[in-house]
């Protein structure tokens, strides 16, 4: 194993543990029946999930495009499973906030 593939390797699975901490933080939520005196989370939290699945699988295709090692399948299969988990991650969130039914 070289340090090319240790170090992208640290990259995904230090992505890969902060959405699992996200995960951890969105299933802790308490769910209100009605909305009053509940804000929704900030639209930074939103904007990182966005740009995290923007980011990462672009980080992993530069990365090995720079190494001139040609893109690893695996790698970038990795990154864009951690991209969409993410973007599913910000859909989840939002739907939490979404469903109340005051009246």
């Amino acid at each position: 194993m070289r340090w090319p593939d240790v170090a992208l390797g640290s990259v995904l699975a230090v992505g890969a543990i902060g959405l699992t901490v996200a995960a951890v933080w969105i299933v802790g939520i308490p769910v209100y029946a009605c909305d009053e005196g509940v804000s929704g989370p900030n639209d930074w939290v939103y904007a990182g999930f966005v740009l995290f699945a923007l980011g990462l699988p672009a980080l992993v295709f530069l990365w090995m495009m720079l190494l001139q090692e040609g893109v690893h399948r695996y790698y970038t299969a990795i990154a864009v499973g951690e991209a969409g988990i993410s973007l599913a991650l910000a859909v989840y969130l939002a739907s939490k906030y979404g469903h109340y039914h005051c009246g």
